[in-house]
């Protein structure tokens, strides 16, 4: 039992690590419409954290594109020198997907792809989503999407295993006021 728990973990951050040297090897490319790379190292009293994060879009001048964004956070909890404890440490990391394919420049087909993975102590949370969705865009200062899939979660706690699946739907609308009155002026 524990050797499949070690095996999802290590194949959760497998994929998380893909998305993460993919999109890295992506950004640093030429190709990439829109593509950044933050590395940030922050420390306050005794809390110590590092941040990364990777966002790459790329839309040629086809109907289709893609889009890829991975996190990872780990940070350091230095015991308290007046209550004592043990130093904690909390991993984060995330990687997203998204493939769009536009039938139009009004009507398009969307899946999102997302893993992600959380630990703090004994307590590790895996999630995974995927979703199918269809992008509308009546004019080009507003978009709506509207998207229906799947999601897993499963939890190791101290406790024992614990996994929850469920139906995912999202809905989502953009407004871009800045282009809506660019033909006022």
């Amino acid at each position: 039992m524990d050797y499949q728990r070690y095996r999802r973990s290590k194949l959760s951050g497998c994929i998380i690590l893909l998305v993460n040297v993919v999109g890295w090897v992506l950004a640093l490319g030429q190709s990439g419409i829109c593509s950044s790379i933050l590395a940030i190292f922050d420390q306050d009293n005794q809390t110590y954290r590092w941040d990364n994060s990777l966002d790459y879009i790329y839309a040629p001048k086809s109907q289709f594109s893609f889009a890829l964004e991975g996190k990872m956070q780990s940070t350091l909890i230095k015991k308290s020198l007046i209550s004592g404890g043990a130093n904690q440490w909390q991993e984060d990391r995330s990687g997203r997907g998204k493939l769009i394919y536009d039938f139009s420049p009004r009507l398009g087909l969307t899946t999102e792809f997302f893993q992600g993975y959380n630990a703090l102590g004994n307590r590790r949370i895996n999630d995974s989503e995927i979703i199918g969705g269809v992008s509308y865009s009546p004019r080009q200062w507003v978009s709506l999407e509207y998207g229906l899939g799947g999601m897993i979660s499963s939890r190791a706690e101290p406790m024992g295993r614990r996994v929850d699946r469920g139906a995912k739907m999202a809905w989502k609308g953009q407004f871009s006021p800045r282009i809506a009155w660019a033909d006022d002026f």
